[in-house]
């Protein structure tokens, strides 16, 4: 995560600490249409109301994109960061083209998502290259193993015919 999300969740959490619990029920979304909305439109307060009054980052919508697609293709670290904070199988989730919210954020070309994602859509490769243990790596490895290790492999795409190349052998004798 950048300094400057890590910043924003901070001041955030500030934030989320001086509001009562109305004003939290007030930020949020009351369907989750209108808590996509709230991703869509960078609302990282009404997100993290939402996400405390029950909404989840999992249930898809009629596309089959689940709020953290939606959120890893507009490459917004914060609100990812937001709803990947719970362990939730949404990394794990494919939309109906077959693509899972870390393709999205590949298309996105937003690397720090990216990073963020495919640490947590692949918890056990990266628990051995981290030396310091890593709560929510851990939470995420034991849910991994939980849901039977999901098909996180890239949708397989017809290989492209081999060239056949023709030598030209005048252009040889040119040389």
């Amino acid at each position: 995560m950048t300094p400057e999300t890590a910043s924003r969740l901070q001041a955030l959490e500030a934030h989320l600490e001086g509001l009562s619990p109305a004003e939290r029920q007030r930020n949020a979304a009351p369907t989750q249409d209108a808590f996509i909305a709230q991703i869509k439109n960078g609302d990282l307060l009404g997100v993290a109301c939402s996400l405390e009054a029950g909404r989840s980052a999992s249930e898809p919508d009629k596309h089959g994109l689940t709020p953290l697609h939606h959120a890893a293709a507009l490459g917004a670290e914060g609100t990812t960061a937001l709803l990947t904070r719970e362990p939730n199988p949404a990394l794990w989730q494919r939309d109906q083209q077959g693509r899972l919210p870390l393709d999205l954020a590949a298309q996105a070309g937003s690397k720090p998502v990216f990073s963020q994602l495919e640490r947590l859509t692949y918890p056990e490769r990266f628990a051995e290259l981290d030396s310091a243990a890593d709560p929510q790596l851990e939470a995420y490895s034991a849910l991994y193993t939980e849901q039977g290790r999901p098909d996180t492999a890239p949708p397989s795409f017809p290989q492209p015919p081999a060239l056949a190349l023709d030598r030209d052998s005048s252009r040889d004798r040119e040389r």
